[in-house]
């Protein structure tokens, strides 16, 4: 996402379940109809304008593009705001809950009509 050519944010979406991120957790992604976003986020200057919505619009665009039919993320339990605007986003799904590196993280799907 660009303000003036300026990144001003970013999103990854994983669509294979080799993806390190992933380490082979089906559930999040299948290389088939299940992605995982992940990294989404805005820099602190440009928050709370509307763009992690247009980031995640253009993200579900390209994943129905791609038959993809199912979308998932995860957030660490600590970040209230994250967990708002995820289930804000539609994420209101609880598929399972980690401890990674020391932190609680909550794994969230959405279903997405293609």
């Amino acid at each position: 996402m660009l303000d003036a050519d300026v990144p001003i944010g970013e999103g990854t979406l994983i669509l294979s379940p080799a993806c390190n991120a992933i380490a082979g957790r089906l559930p999040l992604c299948d290389g088939k109809e299940i992605a995982n976003i992940n990294a989404l986020r805005i820099r602190k200057e440009y928050e709370g304008n509307g763009h992690i919505s247009k980031l995640m619009r253009e993200i579900e665009c390209y994943a129905k593009n791609h038959k993809i039919a199912r979308l998932t993320i995860g957030v660490e339990a600590k970040e209230i705001r994250n967990l708002a605007i995820y289930l804000h986003l539609g994420f209101t799904e609880f598929l399972f809950s980690e401890v990674e590196e020391g932190e609680l993280v909550l794994y969230l799907g959405k279903t997405i009509k293609i």
